[in-house]
């Protein structure tokens, strides 16, 4: 039985190694070229290239905007021709965290601070909801207003200008 296997295997290998040969043979051997006569006739010719390779611009810009944002709009196609001043699309901006809560931040102090500087509210409609008209600085002394009450127009001063002459 070793001895029919051994034989099998050898008449196996023998096989194989002469097919590789024959189909390696029949690869190299020169193909007939085989020409068909067609007669002449006036068409159209249609050929088509097929390439690969990549398109370099001559000149090519960078576009940067100035803030930060989502396109929401694209209104010009890429390699179009586009002229200074023309609106290639539109950004939808939307604030950063940390920049809304800073201004927000400054909101606040800003109305802290308009609350200490006018200690009864908003003095102006006050003064007009009750009929009587407010002039913006009334609350203030006449010496922080820049001026003697002369100058500033006081009640008392009104009736001396009354009295003068044209």
């Amino acid at each position: 039985m070793k001895k029919f296997l051994k034989i099998f295997l050898g008449v196996l290998f023998a096989a194989l190694l002469l097919g590789t040969f024959v189909f390696l043979w029949q690869k190299t051997r020169p193909v007939k070229v085989v020409y068909t006569i067609v007669q002449p006739k006036l068409d159209t010719l249609k050929q088509f290239v097929v390439a690969t390779g990549k398109v370099e611009p001559r000149d090519e810009v960078l576009i940067k905007p100035q803030i930060s944002g989502i396109v929401s709009d694209v209104y010009k196609e890429a390699g179009q021709m586009v002229r200074k001043g023309e609106v290639i699309a539109t950004v939808k901006v939307v604030p950063e965290m940390g920049q809304l809560s800073s201004a927000e931040s400054r909101v606040s102090v800003a109305e802290i601070s308009l609350a200490r500087i006018r200690p009864h509210g908003n003095t102006a409609r006050q003064g007009r909801r009750l009929g009587r008209g407010v002039r913006a600085g009334a609350h203030r002394p006449p010496e922080s207003r820049g001026g003697t009450a002369e100058r500033q127009g006081e009640p008392g001063d009104r009736q001396e200008r009354h009295h003068q002459p044209l």
